[in-house]
């Protein structure tokens, strides 16, 4: 199956380069994709058109240390760099109030920018949520590890856009870098002082917090608890076997564009 293709662009945020895909006019909404060495812009090309035909101006971003987007030049990662990086591309597409969407680690970051600048933020989906888990819910190993060009092939359906993603984990530095990367947000003091348990009830945004009931990537009960700690917030879950689970994947995406509303 082909996947949309769509060009890649860069703005530059704090002296650092960002890559990010753009397509749709509307209400301007920010994709942000999960921790996983393989984790990209990529990951929403199945969904970007759903939500672009709901009226919505889609950017799905390569956050920093991921994809085409460089890292920080001295190879120390802050969860404030990712939360500032987000505000300086807002400002540099003029975006006064965006919509995010965020997987896992996504998530995690949309949370804590609609913290830091609740104004900027209108409505967040947070799929398969993190920032209430003491601890990825895959090892150091699994994370770490380069994933294969097969099991790329598997997830993307695209030959293409697998070569693309495969060549680009195993350009020279990449593995170190995200090493590096990964041992910050592994950290249990790094986790402890940015997690979201405290944070939540605190927020006025509203929030979806969906996930399929599979026992995957992140237990169902952190959806529970952040949907009982939100003020404003609803909670979706549907049954699923995998995260190639079609039927499942259409149903998370169609309640997102329920809750997001028309643009």
């Amino acid at each position: 199956m082909a996947l949309m293709q769509l060009q890649d662009q860069f703005t530059e945020v704090n002296g650092l380069r960002m890559r990010y895909l753009e397509v749709g006019n509307g209400r301007p909404t920010l994709l942000l994709h999960a921790l996983n060495p393989r984790a990209c812009a990529e990951e929403w090309l199945k969904s970007m058109q759903s939500y672009a035909g709901a009226g919505r101006r889609i950017f799905a971003l390569d956050m920093l240390g991921w994809g085409l987007s460089e890292g920080p030049k001295d190879g120390r990662y802050h969860f404030t760099v990712w939360i500032e990086a987000i505000r300086a591309f807002c400002d540099n597409h003029n975006l006064e109030q965006v919509d995010i969407v965020g997987r896992t680690m996504g998530g995690w970051l949309a949370v804590l920018f609609a913290e830091k600048y609740p104004q900027r933020v209108g409505r967040l989906v947070l799929f398969n949520n993190a920032g209430l888990n003491p601890r990825p819910p895959l090892t150091y190993s699994n994370l770490s590890t380069m994933p294969s060009l097969e099991s790329l092939r598997d997830s993307y359906e695209d030959v293409d856009v697998a070569e693309r993603i495969y060549e680009r984990l195993h350009q020279p530095g990449k593995v170190e870098g995200f090493k590096t990367l990964l041992d910050y947000v592994m950290d249990p003091l790094v986790r402890d002082e940015w997690g979201l348990r405290p944070r939540l009830p605190e927020l006025q945004t509203p929030m979806l917090f969906a996930m399929r009931d599979s026992g995957g990537e992140m237990a169902t009960q952190y959806a529970i608890e952040g949907f009982n700690l939100a003020p404003h917030a609803q909670l979706f879950v549907t049954k699923g076997t995998g995260s190639n689970d079609s039927s499942a994947e259409a149903e998370l995406e169609q309640a997102a564009v329920a809750f997001l509303g028309n643009g």
